[in-house]
């Protein structure tokens, strides 16, 4: 099978074992096109005042599920950030020792 050696195809189309044709793949960030898409629409649909209204009343009334709510709101608007403190100051021994004193109490 004959090699193309200015884009590294074979002839039938497909890249060699270990290579790729875009080797920085997709950039940090970047929104693939339906996921645009959908946030748009999410935003749209919260925008329609005739939508917020039937939303508030079904939700009123208990007929909305609550994760479509959430859903809604996170097509629309991103989901919250959520940080975690991973600096503790913990230490597993000082603990055991207290549990084994509680234990002998």
């Amino acid at each position: 099978m004959a090699v193309n050696n200015k884009t590294k195809t074979r002839r039938i189309g497909r890249w060699r074992k270990g290579e790729t044709g875009n080797p920085h793949g997709r950039p940090k960030g970047a929104v693939n096109k339906a996921s645009r898409e959908v946030r748009e629409f999410c935003r749209g649909l919260l925008e329609r005042p005739a939508y917020q209204k039937q939303f508030l009343g079904r939700w009123e009334s208990g007929q909305l599920p609550p994760q479509l709510e959430v859903m809604v709101w996170h097509y629309a608007h991103g989901r919250p950030v959520q940080a975690v403190d991973l600096n503790m100051t913990f230490d597993p021994a000082k603990y055991l020792a207290r549990e084994e004193e509680a234990d002998h109490e």
